[in-house]
C-alpha cells in the first residue's frame, strides 16, 4: 500500500468515526422500586360505577412480590379482558391484595393455598390474592387505596376517590 493510499483511507476511517451514530449506553438498576398505579380512563379524584374506575398497575420484577394493596372501603378486581384492575366501591369493607407465586403456596397452609390457587392470573403466571382485611366505621363515600412495601411497611403510595353511583 502507498503512502498516498495509506493516508486517504486513514481520513476516510476517521471521517466515517466521528460522522457515525453514537450509541447511548443503557443502565439497568438491579433493584428498581418505580413502579406505575394510574386510571385508565379519564384521571380525576371522583369515581363513577362503571365509568372511570378502571386502574392499570404496573411493577417491576424487582419488587413484585414485595408490594401489599390495602383498600378502605372497596377492592381492586382484576379484569381479564383489559389486563387491568376495576375500583369497586364496598362500604365499610376493607381488602387487600398481593401477588404470590406457585412456590409460595408449598410454604403455607393447605386451606390458604386451595384458596390461593383459585386466584386470577396476572402479570405473567402470578397470582393475584384478594382478602378481606377487616371492617371499619367510614360511611361516606371514599376509597382509600394505599400500595405499601410489605418487607418494611413502607407507604409508597396513597390515595382518595370519591365514588358516586351516576355521573
Amino acid at each position: 500500500m502507498k503512502k498516498s493510499e495509506f493516508i486517504a483511507f486513514l481520513f476516510i476511517s476517521i471521517t466515517l468515526n466521528t460522522l457515525a451514530q453514537k450509541t447511548d449506553v443503557l443502565k439497568v438498576k438491579k433493584q428498581q422500586t418505580d413502579f406505575l398505579f394510574f386510571q385508565a380512563d379519564k384521571k380525576c379524584d371522583t369515581i363513577y360505577a362503571e365509568k372511570n374506575n378502571t386502574f392499570v398497575l404496573a411493577l417491576p420484577d424487582s419488587i413484585v412480590f414485595d408490594v401489599e394493596i390495602k383498600v378502605n372501603n372497596g377492592r381492586l378486581v382484576y379484569n381479564r379482558r383489559s389486563n387491568s384492575f376495576n375500583l369497586q366501591f364496598l362500604p365499610t369493607l376493607n381488602y387487600r391484595h398481593f401477588l404470590t407465586d406457585s412456590l409460595h403456596l408449598l410454604h403455607v397452609y393447605p386451606p390458604e393455598a386451595q384458596e390461593y390457587k383459585k386466584s386470577p392470573r396476572v402479570f405473567g403466571n402470578k397470582l393475584y390474592v384478594t382478602q378481606i382485611n377487616g371492617s371499619n366505621n367510614n360511611t361516606t363515600r371514599q376509597i382509600q387505596v394505599e400500595i405499601y412495601q410489605s418487607k418494611t411497611g413502607q407507604l409508597l403510595l396513597k390515595n382518595t376517590f370519591l365514588y358516586f353511583s351516576k355521573p
